[in-house]
Order: structure tokens, then C-alpha cells, then sequence
């Protein structure tokens, strides 16, 4: 079992805050995940919008965003269009 110290997820929360970035997209998909984020995605874009910087602190500490009807994925794309993270309808 691996534990982390508080200070170092505090330190991997503000990290991904950083990378995303203030322009940060959170953009919801029906469809098949991809198995990796560096992956085009597959199907519809449902929905898209602004991800606020509390809601990329909830996505860092595992907590998944609410989902639209029928969407099956989310990805959370940085400044640069970058996916940063992305999961599915089992998270959270």
C-alpha cells in the first residue's frame, strides 16, 4: 500500500491546477472513451464548457463532475487543447 502525505497531494492538486491552466475546458462526450488521453476522442460532444478552477481541484482529488444526460465520458482539455485528464460514467 502506497500512502502520500498531505503536503505532497496538496502539492499534486496545485500541479494539475497549473497545467490545466485558467482556460481550462471541461468537455462531456457519447461515445467510447478513449483508452488514453493523448487518444482522439470518439463520439458526440455533448456538452462544453468553462472547467473553474474548483472544479479541476475536485477532478485532481478524484472527485468526477456531474454528467450530462447521455453522456458517457468527460475529458478536461488544458490552454492548448491538451487533454489533461479524462473518465468515464463509473467515476465517483
Amino acid at each position: 500500500m502506497i500512502q502520500r502525505a498531505t503536503s505532497l497531494e496538496r502539492r499534486m492538486e496545485l500541479e494539475i491546477v497549473r497545467h490545466a491552466g485558467s482556460l481550462a475546458v471541461l468537455s462531456f462526450y457519447k461515445g467510447t472513451m478513449p483508452p488514453r488521453c493523448e487518444l482522439v476522442a470518439d463520439g458526440e460532444r455533448i456538452e462544453r464548457g468553462p472547467a473553474a478552477e474548483a472544479m479541476v481541484r475536485k477532478l485532481a482529488q478524484g472527485i468526477a463532475p456531474p454528467m450530462p444526460p447521455d453522456a458517457d465520458y468527460w475529458r478536461l482539455m488544458d490552454n492548448n487543447g491538451n487533454v489533461v485528464m479524462q473518465g468515464d460514467s463509473s467515476d465517483g
